[in-house]
């Protein structure tokens, strides 16, 4: 389960705000599991998206960038923060 909070690649020529898009099991009532902190970034290394994930280990951290990331705007890597630092899946 995830949610985006974050959207980097709105702008004045996109205006489209993906902030709060979430996975197809979303549950407003789990929402509180959503703790590990992730990244998604395109190809060149700018950074897509901001968002919350129940998972930071399993193959459901993946979830983010197969059912969203890389469809829509080609995300490429995810991180999540682990302590202080951020590490890519």
């Amino acid at each position: 389960m995830w949610i985006i909070t974050k959207d980097h690649c709105k702008d004045e020529y996109s205006p489209r705000d993906d902030a709060g898009r979430r996975s197809a099991n979303y549950d407003e009532g789990k929402a509180t599991s959503l703790v590990h902190r992730f990244r998604m970034y395109d190809d060149d290394d700018v950074l897509c998206y901001e968002g919350l994930s129940n998972t930071c280990d399993s193959a459901g951290a993946f979830g983010p960038m197969d059912d969203f990331g890389t469809p829509n705007v080609g995300c490429t890597s995810i991180f999540y923060l682990r302590g202080e630092k951020w590490e890519m899946l």
